[in-house]
């Protein structure tokens, strides 16, 4: 009893496994693929079948960068992504510093690039805090724009407004969360 014929046949595998060696993106192989065998494939049928038949393909991530699906190739370490957070809406610029882990994860291989480059002139960020933009502008990395605050400072500058967009008047809104807290803990302590 013969079952359903293939929609790949030899000659079509082959003719996906020539342009994805050629470096042809799957998107495309699927328009030529369509218009060659007069077929009406998607993107993930096509990659279904390299994934099968062990086919190296170049796929289209982020909508800027590409990189080749499958192992065939990385992503540069020291390549840039921005990427929104989907809780704030803000727009932060991620920079791969690892070929661990995955972009979806985020985690191992993109860090945020202001945490980086503080980290850079600084050293490790300490437990418990955030690096923040002074001025508010987020694609602002110089160094003096970027203020480390514990997540305490953090909170009661977000409260109390002291986050603006004037990077001097932020940096007193530190200093003002700072007094705040001292004074929250000798509160505390007198009343022991």
């Amino acid at each position: 009893m013969a079952g359903k014929p293939s929609l790949f046949t030899h000659d079509r595998v082959q003719f996906v496994r020539i342009n994805a060696a050629r470096g042809m993106f799957i998107r495309n192989i699927v328009l030529a693929f369509n218009k060659r065998f007069k077929t009406n494939i998607t993107v993930v049928q096509i990659r279904n079948l390299c994934t099968s038949k062990r086919i190296k393909y170049r796929a289209f991530v982020g909508g800027t960068r590409t990189g080749i699906a499958n192992g065939g190739g990385r992503i540069e370490i020291g390549a840039e992504r921005v990427k929104t957070d989907v809780s704030t809406g803000y727009k932060y610029t991620y920079v791969k510093v690892s070929h661990k882990g995955s972009w979806l994860k985020m985690s191992g291989t993109w860090i945020p690039k202001h945490r980086l480059v503080w980290e850079q002139s600084h050293g490790k960020i300490p437990k418990n805090h955030v690096v923040i933009f002074a001025d508010g502008n987020r694609q602002n990395f110089s160094i003096d724009n970027l203020l480390l605050l514990s997540k305490s400072e953090h909170m009661i500058m977000s409260v109390q407004g002291l986050i603006t967009t004037d990077s001097e008047l932020t940096k007193v809104g530190k200093g003002i969360a700072g007094i705040k807290i001292a004074i929250s803990k000798r509160i505390k302590k007198e009343a022991i």
